[in-house]
């Protein structure tokens, strides 16, 4: 008998200090390293979005793979890609993160919702519940 689990996660965490940091190459390097990340730790990275000062990222989570793992490997890698890559020492992550199971029938509004996040917040059409960080 094969077991078929499929946990969906939405995650978003901001970057240190909510500086606006994550635009031009230093966000598709970010991008980029997440997506790696997301793969190596066979949870597929089914979006990846944000603005200036912070990431969401909606994944399948692997069975075997623990949240906070998740997250803060990809936080550390896409922070070493950053400094490797983009040359940047400065950048850096908030402590905290949120992060939000999603239903099935739920992930491609999520994945909608976080591949367009500058136009949500250009628009203050944000949904709140799906912003928290971690940060008090």
């Amino acid at each position: 008998m094969h077991n078929k689990i499929d946990v969906f996660v939405h995650f978003v965490w901001g970057t240190s200090g909510r500086a606006k940091t994550m635009v031009g190459k230093i966000e598709r390097t970010v991008k980029a390293a997440v997506a790696t990340k997301c793969s190596e730790l066979r949870s597929p990275a089914l979006a990846i979005g944000g603005t200036d000062d912070h990431m969401h990222l909606l994944v399948r989570l692997h069975p075997t793979v623990a949240v906070a793992r998740l997250v803060g490997e990809v936080k550390g890698a896409s922070s070493f890609a950053i400094a490797v890559v983009g040359d940047r020492c400065d950048f850096g992550w908030q402590a905290g993160y949120g992060a939000f199971s999603v239903s099935a029938d739920d992930v491609r509004a999520v994945e909608s919702y976080v591949l367009n996040q500058r136009q949500h917040h250009a628009h203050n059409a944000i949904l709140t519940e799906l912003e928290t960080t971690g940060e008090p």
